[in-house]
């Protein structure tokens, strides 16, 4: 008996020291998410969109006339200093913006003027010998054939003085279109030529705008444009005008979207009679969406793509249970962007609550641990 005791201790101690060396239990820690209550919203209640300024009117301008530049427009700046027209000034309608040498053209309509003086002499000869030949032919003095040569004569100055009178206006006209002019009050977008440059005919001069009123552009999905008309009044403001308002209306919509972005060009016309609205200036506007409509939304942070398909869309749903929070992965159908939230159309109910941030990093089922967010 007491030899038996002695063989059991050594099996004993064998076995403790076995389940101290077994190695310890490691329990993952519980993926921490936030979560959002499934909300409805209002289509066009909460949709800004950023818009850019266009000039209503924008014209390029050209000599017709090639020739060295030799004079700009002279304007003042901020100093009373004497300075050359440029970006951002200014002008009146018929403003001498440029001109190009004119010694040339003068020249031209000198050569046309004397030639027009002795062409009408000549014709006046050419007159008053056909006038003789045609008394000497009444008494019979002078034969049919001289007479018919009289005639072309007279007839050949007088398409001579009419040509070269046609010449002297052109020539005029070329003269006067030294002098590039502005046809309308707005501003200069840009200048493209120097004092000393040769300008050729046809060449871009100057870009100027009629800011009396603007265009604002910008682009909205198909599911907005349907909705939109021409004529529908439209409101904005401007950071750089301290978010005041303007009002203007809709008078452009794109009959085909963008390629790229896929999306419709809206363009609304604002009134701008105090020239408050400048060129680029960037407007926030609200689409007056009516009648509006009740949509369920989600933040895009939570939409995932499920493993079923690359085309399909899910989101994990906050299953509630007795002892602990599990996500459950649920496919839904999405609609339009709506700032930084999305619609969906199916597979949700608002109040549900879904996995905002760390919805990418549990799987269906797991049980997570739900912070503040």
């Amino acid at each position: 008996m007491i030899a038996r005791s002695f063989l059991a201790a050594p099996a004993l101690a064998g076995v403790a020291l076995a389940a101290c060396s077994a190695p310890p239990v490691y329990d993952k820690p519980l993926t921490p998410v936030t979560v959002t209550r499934v909300e409805a919203q209002m289509t066009g209640a909460g949709v800004r969109y950023s818009a850019t300024v266009k000039p209503a009117v924008e014209v390029t301008l050209a000599f017709d006339v090639g020739g060295y530049v030799d004079d700009l427009l002279s304007v003042r700046d901020d100093r009373g200093r004497p300075r050359s027209v440029q970006a951002g000034d200014r002008v009146a309608k018929g403003a001498a913006l440029a001109r190009v040498r004119q010694s040339d053209y003068q020249q031209r309509v000198a050569e046309a003027r004397s030639g027009l003086a002795e062409a009408t002499a000549m014709q006046e000869s050419a007159r008053l010998d056909f006038e003789r030949a045609s008394r000497l032919y009444e008494r019979h003095s002078l034969t049919k054939p001289e007479l018919d040569g009289a005639r072309a004569r007279a007839d050949a100055a007088t398409a001579k003085v009419e040509g070269l009178r046609a010449t002297l206006r052109q020539t005029q006209i070329m003269l006067d279109d030294v002098v590039l002019r502005s046809p309308i009050a707005g501003v200069v977008l840009k200048r493209t030529i120097e004092r000393g440059t040769l300008a050729a005919p046809g060449q871009p001069a100057f870009v100027l705008a009629d800011t009396s009123s603007v265009k604002v552009s910008f682009g909205v999905p198909d599911v907005v444009v349907r909705r939109l008309k021409i004529g529908q009044a439209q409101r904005m403001t401007f950071d750089a005008l301290d978010n005041q308002e303007f009002e203007g209306r809709i008078t452009a919509i794109a009959p085909s979207p963008d390629p790229v972005s896929r999306v419709y060009g809206i363009e609304v016309t604002v009134p701008n009679p105090k020239r408050l609205i400048e060129v680029g200036f960037i407007a926030e506007l609200q689409l007056s969406d009516e009648p509006g409509r009740s949509v369920v939304t989600v933040p895009l942070e939570a939409i995932v793509k499920p493993p079923t398909g690359p085309a399909e869309y899910a989101v994990y749903v906050l299953d509630d249970q007795k002892d602990r929070q599990v996500a459950r992965l649920r496919a839904v159908k999405l609609g339009e962007a709506l700032g930084r939230a999305v619609v969906v159309t199916d597979g949700l109910s608002i109040g549900e609550r879904v996995i905002v941030l760390g919805a990418t990093l549990v799987v269906d089922g797991e049980t997570v641990r739900v912070i503040p967010s």
